[in-house]
């Protein structure tokens, strides 16, 4: 379609830049700048690193790795940017995920609150909320407490060679169950057993058969029986 100054009064900025585009259809970033800055929209031109990859070397937000998130950096970076405009800044994370915006917040001595559907991000988040406190000499006496002689079956679905080999799975299936064991009688052995919990959590993708990328999916790797104890170590 050809855009003369005869039909292009008749067309608004959005389908103007996505006849201009190079793309067919239009959609790429440089075809919206003119239509964000005719709304009002600020373009950030120094971009965040917003992948959850990036948190692997942040104390805490890299207990759990969660490849669908954001880094805690790109947070950091519109809480420098917005927060100064508020004296006492609450922060409501409607999809709190495993936890990186309300972590963060807590970091700056900001209020936040949460809401997470999936349990098991739900627990993480809150296992790297409330944990703070416990020492490492103190988690690492626990660690090394867990029961050998327990077990605790995997689900049926995963008793499959095609997510795990069968001895990966069973050595899984007896640290999970040593776990399960380990006391909970006080708020302090609680919270070690919690911990401990989302550090399994994070090694079943690498003692599996799967990989991230960043969806999961199948691949072909040599993965030891003995994995998991070497991962959790």
């Amino acid at each position: 379609m050809d855009i003369s100054k005869q039909n292009i009064e008749n067309l608004d900025a959005r389908r103007i830049n996505r006849l201009r585009s190079p793309k067919r259809g239009g959609g790429s970033d440089i075809d919206s700048q003119e239509y964000l800055k005719e709304l009002g929209v600020i373009i950030q031109a120094n971009k965040q690193p917003i992948k959850f990859a990036e948190n692997i070397n942040e104390h805490i937000h890299r207990w759990a790795p969660y490849v669908q998130g954001f880094s805690a950096a790109f947070v950091q970076s519109q809480f420098d940017t917005y927060c100064g405009v508020y004296d006492n800044p609450v922060i409501l994370d409607p999809f709190a995920g495993c936890g990186t915006v309300l972590v963060q917040s807590k970091i700056n001595g900001f209020k936040s609150y949460g809401t997470e559907l999936n349990p098991l991000l739900h627990f993480i988040a809150n296992t790297k909320l409330q944990n703070w406190d416990l020492s490492p000499r103190y988690l690492k006496k626990v660690y090394n407490s867990i029961p050998k002689d327990k077990y605790t079956s995997a689900p049926t679905f995963l008793k499959s060679d095609k997510q795990f080999n069968s001895g990966v799975l069973l050595n899984l299936e007896k640290l999970k169950g040593g776990i399960e064991n380990l006391p909970e009688r006080t708020e302090k052995q609680k919270k070690a057993k919690d911990l401990i919990r989302v550090a399994f959590s994070s090694i079943l993708i690498e003692c599996s058969n799967l990989k991230r990328s960043p969806c999961l999916g199948y691949c072909k790797k040599k993965v030891y029986d003995n994995a998991p104890f070497i991962l959790l170590d």
